[in-house]
Parts: structure tokens; C-alpha cells; sequence
């Protein structure tokens, strides 16, 4: 049966919101507990400070065995009195560091869910413009090349039109599961937004990644799909794609014009097919 699948592209914002907001103030209570542990702590070793030295000028005054058995009966006591106080910041301590520790892995969660595609489980739009953005300023001060690919899939409005969202959903995510295949890093393969899936190439040809995206192109256009919920056949899906070689100093931003730009060469050219914004340049 086919899954109901969420709309949203990545964690909504006031979800998220929520989620810092409830970490906020369970580290806020861990942090106020462990001070007034500490604090404790801190006033039985100072009384303690105190009892010794009050015991030493006992001690010093003392001239009889019963004196100097209460002096001892009460540096032990005081003696007991920190030892618990020390054993339960120390336990207060561990606890909290565990407590801090699994509140460290939640926010890395909420992070992760908030840069992922929640159809595709791809790197959504945010995490996109972050990862482009970055690796464009690796590359230049390491002195390599990039490769940016954008891939769309062909004749999708007819899929929606035709078989309705949910089968369009279907379609979507076996596309995204063979670009994923092919994008796992150092590649980072993203949901660009609707039926448009984009590829990060860092630190490869141009020759690589034409490789990459034919192997890509045929292996969507080899399976003939059939739609969950009735067996229908769908018949084959296609994409088109295109790519840019990143120029020295050039943009995240012109770096995705260009790719676009050959994208729909690939369109207007028959679909189904490659194409490289450096033969447009040639062409031109």
C-alpha cells in the first residue's frame, strides 16, 4: 500500500523552535542543580576548615582523654558529613553529564531532521545553499576543482496529473533513492525543491561527473514503474540533467545559474540526456 507521506521538506520552524526551547530549559534545571550541589559542597568544606581548626586549638588546650575523645568523635563526624556531601556531587555530577550527553545527541537530531528532505530523506534546500556555499570556499583555498549538477525529473506534472500526489511522491522518492546512491559523500546529493534534485561533486572532473550522471540517467530510465496502490503501470521515468565546472573565485549562486542553464538545454534539446554548461559556452 502506498505510504502517506509529509508535505514539508524539512522540520517546521516552530517545531524546531519548541525543541531548543524544551533543551534550553532542561540544561537550564541540569546547570542550577549541579551549582547548588557544588555550593553544598563548597559550605561543608568550609565548615569543615573550621571544625579542624577549632579542633587543633582544642587539641592544644586539651589535658584530659574524655576532651580529647569529643574532639575526635567531632572531627569524625565532620569528616562523615563531607565525605556524603562529596559522594553526592559526584553522583550529581555523573548523572548530569549523561543527561547533558543524551541532550547533545537530541539537538543533533533535531539538526539532522532540520536539513532533511522528510519525503526523500535527501539533504533538503537549507542544507543545500550551506553545503554549496562551504564547499566553494574549500575548494578555492585548496586550489581544486568542483563540479555542480541540478537533475530534473521529465514530464513530472503529467505523473501528478495523471496518478495523483501520492503515486507522484513514489516517483519522486525512486529518484531520489538512485541519485542518493550515487551522491554519498564526499558527494552531497540534495532535493532542490519540487521534481529538482541537485549533486555537489567536490574535488572532481568534469569527465567524472558526465560518468556519474549518464550512469544516473540510465539506471531511472531502465525500471518500468508500477503504481502501489492498483499495479498500473507507470511506465519508464527520465530525467534530465546539467552541470557546471566551478569557475576560480565563482559563486555558489553563478555556479547554480549556469548548471540550471544547461539543465534546460537538456530540456529543450528532447529530455532524457546530459549536458555540460562548458558546451553551451563552445556552442556559444
Amino acid at each position: 500500500a502506498p505510504a502517506d507521506m509529509l508535505p514539508p521538506e524539512s522540520l517546521p520552524r516552530g517545531r524546531l523552535t519548541e525543541e531548543i526551547r524544551d533543551a534550553a530549559r532542561v540544561l537550564g534545571r541540569e546547570l542550577s542543580s549541579v551549582a547548588d550541589a557544588i555550593s553544598r559542597a563548597h559550605r561543608s568544606q568550609a565548615a569543615y576548615g573550621q571544625t579542624l581548626d577549632k579542633a587543633a586549638s582544642s587539641i592544644d588546650a586539651a589535658g584530659d582523654g574524655e576532651t580529647l575523645k569529643t574532639i575526635v568523635g567531632g572531627l569524625s563526624t565532620a569528616t562523615r558529613r563531607v565525605q556524603r556531601e562529596n559522594e553526592t556531587l559526584e553522583k550529581k555530577l555523573d548523572a548530569s553529564t549523561k543527561e547533558v550527553a543524551r541532550l547533545r545527541e537530541h539537538l543533533e537530531q533535531v539538526r539532522r531532521d532540520a536539513m532533511t528532505d522528510a519525503l526523500t530523506n535527501l539533504a533538503n534546500r537549507k542544507a543545500f545553499d550551506e553545503h554549496l556555499a562551504a564547499a566553494c570556499q574549500q575548494v578555492e583555498a585548496d586550489g581544486e576543482p568542483m563540479v555542480l549538477a541540478v537533475l530534473d525529473v521529465d514530464h513530472f506534472k503529467r505523473f501528478n496529473d495523471t496518478w495523483g500526489h501520492q503515486t507522484g511522491d513514489q516517483v519522486l522518492r525512486y529518484v531520489a533513492s538512485v541519485i542518493g546512491r550515487y551522491g554519498q559523500l564526499p558527494r552531497i546529493a540534495a532535493r532542490y525543491g519540487g521534481e529538482e534534485f541537485a549533486i555537489i561533486f567536490p574535488r572532481e572532473s568534469s569527465k567524472q561527473v558526465e560518468v556519474a550522471l549518464e550512469a544516473i540517467r540510465k539506471e531511472i530510465a531502465s525500471r518500468s514503474l508500477r503504481r502501489r496502490s492498483t499495479n498500473d503501470e507507470l511506465g519508464a521515468v527520465t530525467i534530465s540533467a546539467g552541470f557546471a565546472v566551478r569557475r576560480p573565485g565563482e559563486t555558489g549562486a553563478t555556479l547554480l545559474e549556469r548548471a540550471d542553464a544547461a539543465l534546460y538545454a537538456s530540456k529543450r534539446t528532447g529530455r532524457n540526456r546530459v549536458t555540460s554548461a562548458e558546451s553551451l559556452d563552445i556552442a556559444a
